[in-house]
């Protein structure tokens, strides 16, 4: 029986290589299953083994979150000053604050500050702001780092301890900055604040209560 005549046309040959290939793939699969079906018991026992080892090799490294943090190079601070403090009085504020972070941060990784002082002019823009600014009293603090930086969390974290004491009277609360935080925060942002303002107004309650009594 003579062999039929080998294609010419490469596409052909390409085919005709990808098939033989496939039938090899799908004889040598078969035959493994086949031996599977004949040792069940020790092939049950080698697949629980190794799915038991990948997990004690991967738990350490999973995280806990759903969404894992992304770091943008960026954070937001709110800051709310004393009832009442005039918005002129709320910007040199915001200078000392903003001496205080560029003293946390080295100055090649600051890249751009930018203040947002009071009320906006608009209902639109207060409608998309998630700060829940009340007065003159509000400011928004933008930070954008350069892209080689330390991590932002530990600048928040450090911000966090140093900002409180050296303002006191100040209420601060850090907001997402990134699109994705933004979107995923489900409000929690704004509870935090409510939180921490409720915290701060007890503490100053309960003081001026102390010093009334003496």
């Amino acid at each position: 029986m003579k062999r039929a005549p080998q294609a010419r046309n490469p596409l052909v040959r390409l085919q005709k290589r990808f098939e033989d290939s496939f039938e090899r793939f799908r004889h040598s699969y078969r035959s493994l299953l086949e031996i599977c079906l004949r040792h069940r018991r020790a092939f049950l026992i080698a697949f629980f083994a190794s799915c038991l080892g990948s997990l004690a090799i991967l738990i350490p490294w999973l995280g806990r979150d759903f969404f894992p943090s992304v770091d943008s190079g960026s954070f937001k601070l709110h800051l709310r000053a004393p009832t009442g403090m005039r918005i002129e009085e709320t910007a040199n504020l915001c200078d000392l604050v903003e001496q205080s972070i560029r003293q946390q941060i080295p100055p090649s990784e600051v890249q751009n500050v930018i203040d947002n002082i009071g009320l906006p002019f608009s209902g639109i823009n207060l409608s998309y702001s998630n700060s829940a600014p009340v007065g003159s009293s509000d400011a928004d603090i933008l930070v954008t780092l350069s892209a080689k930086h330390h991590p932002t969390d530990d600048y928040i974290h450090q911000l966090r301890l140093k900002l409180p004491k050296q303002f006191p009277g100040v209420s601060f609360a850090f907001l997402p900055a990134d699109m994705t935080s933004q979107i995923l925060n489900f409000g929690l942002p704004l509870q935090s604040m409510c939180r921490l303002w409720e915290t701060t107004w007890r503490e100053t309650s309960a003081t001026q209560m102390r010093s009334s009594a003496n």
